[in-house]
Parts: C-alpha cells; sequence; structure tokens
C-alpha cells in the first residue's frame, strides 16, 4: 500500500478546550473518511466508523502524551470493549481535556 499524503490529525491545545477538541474531533474524522475508516451515510454514529481498529490507532497516536497518559492509566471509565469505538472514546476525551490543558 502507496504510502498516504493525507495530513494526520494532531490535537492542538490552543487555551479554548471546547474549541480544540471540537477541531481535532472534525480532523480526526475527516482523516478517516480519506482513508475509508468512517462512512457518514451510515445510520449510526457506531457504524459509521467502519474501521474503528485504525481509528483508534489514529486517535491515541495524534493525542498529546498528557492526554495519551490519562487514557492509558483510567482508560476513560470505558469497558475493554467500549475503548475500541472512536465515538466513545471522543465523548470520554472531551472532559479529559479539561484536565491536560
Amino acid at each position: 500500500m502507496a504510502a498516504s499524503n493525507t495530513p494526520f490529525p494532531c490535537f492542538k491545545m490552543a487555551g479554548d478546550n471546547q474549541h480544540d477538541i471540537d477541531i481535532y474531533t472534525e480532523d480526526l474524522r475527516d482523516y478517516c473518511v480519506i482513508q475509508n475508516w468512517y462512512d457518514s451515510s451510515k445510520e449510526t454514529e457506531a457504524q459509521r466508523w467502519t474501521r474503528p481498529d485504525k481509528a483508534i490507532a489514529c486517535l491515541r497516536v495524534s493525542l498529546p502524551p498528557a492526554a495519551r497518559a490519562i487514557i492509558y492509566k483510567y482508560s476513560l471509565g470505558l469497558s475493554d470493549e467500549d475503548q475500541k469505538k472512536p465515538h466513545l472514546v471522543i465523548d470520554a476525551l472531551k472532559p479529559v481535556v479539561q484536565l491536560v490543558n
């Protein structure tokens, strides 16, 4: 498989926590659409993540180290199964941003 020239999403903390997570979520979703890992035509958010394993890997590596540390230490309060669902991880991640900024 050829390397993609698609810009990789990056969580940037500019001081406005809500705006930062919203922009990151949008960038992550756009990246996943380009990679065919997200299909907005599906009925539910869970179904839209067509390659949740790849999306989760992308999500984790694109977070700042402090946010990753919280995820690995506390699992965001999610079950092992829910930690594999990007939409649930994103929802659980939103309050964590308040802690790392």
